[in-house]
């Protein structure tokens, strides 16, 4: 790292810190009690994050059960393409680039 970006690198850093300066300024004490503005704002906050977690929760399940899904339609494919293939007597031939099995005359 050069001298000049390094230098530019501590005067972002300490410009950072001033305007965090600026803010924790303005914050109130931990003992004062909240405004009901502030108690209804923290009150949707929380119900919001609490929301979020519950949808992010279904997703998560939700991928889950697509992928057990998925799972179980490629065993599936493979049985009923390896029955086929023992079961046929014109021949059969894997074509690689589609990934399931071509039947060939």
């Amino acid at each position: 790292m050069s001298m000049q970006k390094a230098a530019l690198n501590a005067r972002a850093a300490v410009a950072a810190l001033e305007s965090i300066k600026t803010i924790c300024a303005d914050l109130a004490p931990l003992d004062t009690p909240l405004s009901e503005a502030q108690l209804r704002q923290r009150a949707r906050l929380i119900h919001g994050i609490l929301r979020t977690r519950q949808q992010m929760q279904l997703l998560r399940d939700r991928a889950v059960n697509l992928n057990e899904a998925l799972i179980r339609f490629r065993q599936r494919r493979d049985e009923i393409n390896g029955g086929a293939a023992a079961d046929d007597s014109v021949g059969v031939d894997a074509d690689p680039h589609a990934g399931h099995v071509r039947r060939v005359a």
